[in-house]
């Protein structure tokens, strides 16, 4: 028998030698890929005696790639005074190149906090900034740039996220940069919190890329590339915002983006705990003023400071008032704590709709504490109540059509889609969140007792926070909107305004362990409002902010802010509302008005927030900057519209000296996987050697395939 024309024999021997011929392809394939993987490592990773961590390259106008040499320190100066802080931050900005370099740096700042003031530090000599129309400040500082002086700019690309700009430093020299701020102090659930942000989690920037002309509209920065992201149609700053990111340092105890922290914490009534969620204190007592710092002197700035302190039970505030005098007019900042009402449980039917962000950006620890948040959401539910969940990346998808009813089998299969779910591809927010919103179900025809509730799950790591707020303003109706912050470094800007224009509140979620206190705060207050009805009558004609207080929930107090028309801050505030099915009613004294601004400044942010948030609702843009601007001058605001600029009286750069331009990365947020978008030249290659090996081993295989398939 014969097989193809030739014998059984001489057909086995053909086999055999196919066989032999296949393996060496398929091993010589695999050594060309180990080869090629090897060399990519090699070329990503050259052999170098820089020290690990966040060292920067240097980019010329040219495009040539020069040796690390900006580092970056930070120490950041709290002083807090009952409802309100005043902070410095100084950043230092150290040359060890031997050229002339100017730096940019994506400086996160807590959203809530008013930017009063910007300073260059030379040694012992200080050039104090001056606010300026942000087109003004930006030409001022461009010539004193050029002309070779030492300068700096600060400019509000977010409210939480600015950009530093240093000129002019020289070979071997540090300029340190201070930035002052007002920032007001948290309260909820019986203790005062206060959280400082150290770095940026990389955003996502939906929309469809610009041409380069088209950018360099949006873009003014004249750098060789001045972010990681082109401008779109729907986020045009997308340069600004998209700075390198670099890897943690491998010791924790010796950080190379490092910041150093001293507190001083004046409350004058006894206190039960102090302690930071995320870092080890160390706190010490003189007199009735407490000093905190970080036990280990300086931290890696890849988290968010946080520091709460709790007083005595006995000695908790149930109501407080503060008055001060600024440039002959008088202000007031009010804090009141309705009683708590009894837990009576809850009485109506509730339609939960959990929206989980599974995007690149949550890989690592963040995705596996969304989980456990939705898991432990849907614990909460009972057989009358309807749920769904909405995942969303680069796009959508659902469990059910419509919200189903929370059975066991429902639950069960609920259950076992959040387990399956993994983090991957871009943030597609606006398709996910419209969905949730515009969802109905028969259940509405016959239950009107159904309450509806969003829980947004996310880092809130996107570029086009103002689009995504605008269509949430038009289209939440009657839904109550809950936020769910997650990650070491969340966007909490934009988990805190969601949560504020679907009037819910917002937690924040870096570590396992917080999931369940965090979650059980948050359903407590989704359960029933402590209380309603509130309004706030001043003794005189005042300007408050916000105008309308909102509901209360449970642990949370009443805080108003306050400008006087032309009368002093004298008499007594009174506060009437609804606590359960009773009347309520407090009246407090305020005390004599002091000089002082950090209430005016606390009052100028919230009406500035308040204009801007206007401008989202439907005011014209014109009419919203000619609100803004003077608010933000006579305050002395950094602003959309203001900008600090700090220039020294002469030259110090020869007109013959070359600058290189650069970049000063932020550190990726601790727990999450590194975008490789993002990272900094040098930075880490692991990604890249990953992928390239991942695909020249296909084509490895491909090859050994195509080898398989001779003929007979």
């Amino acid at each position: 028998m014969q097989e193809c024309g030739v014998s059984r024999s001489e057909g086995k021997d053909a086999r055999r030698a196919g066989r032999h011929r296949r393996t060496r392809h398929g091993l010589n394939c695999l050594f060309a890929c180990v080869l090629a993987w090897w060399a990519a490592i090699s070329f990503a990773n050259p052999p170098s005696d820089e020290a690990e961590g966040p060292q920067l390259r240097l980019h010329s106008l040219d495009g040539s790639v020069h040796s690390a040499a900006l580092q970056l320190s930070a120490h950041l100066e709290i002083e807090v005074s009952g409802l309100l802080a005043k902070a410095t931050l100084t950043q230092r900005f150290r040359n060890d190149n031997a050229d002339w370099v100017e730096a940019e740096y994506l400086m996160p700042l807590p959203h809530d906090a008013a930017v009063t003031q910007l300073e260059i530090q030379l040694g012992q000599r200080k050039i104090r900034g001056q606010i300026r129309e942000r087109a003004e400040a930006r030409a001022v500082f461009e010539a004193a740039r050029k002309a070779g002086k030492r300068s700096a700019l600060l400019e509000q690309q977010r409210p939480h996220l600015f950009t530093t700009r240093v000129a002019n430093i020289p070979p071997g020299e540090e300029i340190a940069v201070r930035v002052d701020l007002v920032l007001p102090i948290a309260f909820a659930d019986g203790e005062f919190s206060l959280r400082f942000p150290t770095t940026v989690t990389a955003p996502f920037m939906p929309g469809v890329a610009l041409a380069r002309e088209a950018e360099s509209q949006s873009s003014w920065l004249p750098l060789n590339g001045s972010g990681w992201a082109l401008a779109t149609d729907q986020v045009a700053d997308a340069p600004l915002l998209s700075a390198p990111q670099t890897g943690a340092s491998l010791a924790d105890d010796s950080p190379k983006n490092a910041i150093s922290m001293n507190v001083r914490l004046k409350t004058g009534i006894p206190m039960a705990k102090i302690r930071s969620r995320y870092h080890d204190l160390a706190v010490e007592r003189v007199g009735d003023v407490f000093e905190i710092g970080l036990k280990n002197k300086v931290a890696e700035m890849d988290r968010d400071l946080v520091l709460n302190w709790r007083p005595q039970a006995s000695a908790l505030p149930q109501a407080a008032a503060f008055t001060e005098r600024f440039e002959e007019e008088h202000y007031a900042l009010l804090m009141v704590l309705p009683p708590q009402q009894q837990e009576t449980g809850r009485s109506m039917s509730r339609e939960l709709i959990l929206v989980l962000d599974v995007s690149g950006s949550m890989q690592g620890e963040p995705i596996r504490q969304a989980k456990e948040s939705v898991l432990y959401a849907l614990a909460t539910l009972s057989p009358r109540d309807r749920f769904n969940i909405i995942v969303f990346n680069d796009r959508h998808a659902f469990l059910f059509a419509d919200s189903a009813q929370a059975s066991e089998a429902n639950l069960a299969r609920a259950r076992r889609f959040v387990r399956g779910m993994n983090a991957a591809g871009g943030t597609q927010m606006m398709p996910a969140l419209r969905f949730a919103l515009q969802q109905r179900n028969s259940a509405e025809e016959t239950d009107s007792e159904c309450v509806r509730q969003v829980i947004f799950v996310t880092d809130g790591a996107v570029g086009n926070e103002d689009a995504l707020l605008t269509m949430l303003e038009h289209e939440r109706g009657e839904a109550r909107l809950f936020t769910v912050g997650i990650g070491s470094s969340p966007n909490s800007y934009f988990m805190q305004e969601v949560a504020e224009a679907g009037r819910g509140s917002s937690v924040f979620i870096v570590r396992p362990s917080e999931v369940a206190p965090e979650l059980k705060k948050l359903f407590t207050r989704i359960d029933t409002p402590i209380a309603t009805d509130l309004q706030v009558t001043w003794p005189g004609p005042v300007e408050p902010f916000p105008a309308r207080v909102p509901d209360l929930y449970a642990g949370q107090p009443l805080l108003q802010v306050a400008r006087f028309d032309g009368v002093e801050a004298a008499g007594s505030v009174r506060v009437l509302g609804r606590v359960g099915e009773r009347a309520w009613e407090r009246q407090l004294p305020l005390p004599t008005a002091e000089e002082g601004d950090l209430v005016a400044r606390n009052w100028a942010r919230s009406k500035l927030a308040a204009i801007l948030t206007e401008g989202r609702r439907g005011t014209a843009p014109a009419t919203t900057r000619s609100l803004a601007l003077p608010l933000a001058l006579r305050y002395q605001l950094a602003s959309p519209y203001t900008s600090f600029v700090a220039v020294e009286d002469v030259a110090v750069r020869p007109e013959q000296a070359a600058v290189k331009a650069s970049q000063v990365p932020n550190v990726v947020p601790r727990g999450q996987v590194p975008q490789a978008f993002a990272m900094a030249q040098g930075s880490t290659a692991g990604l890249l050697s990953l992928y390239l090996g991942c695909f020249l081993a296909f084509f490895g295989v491909i090859a050994y395939s195509m080898n398989r398939a001779e003929p007979c």
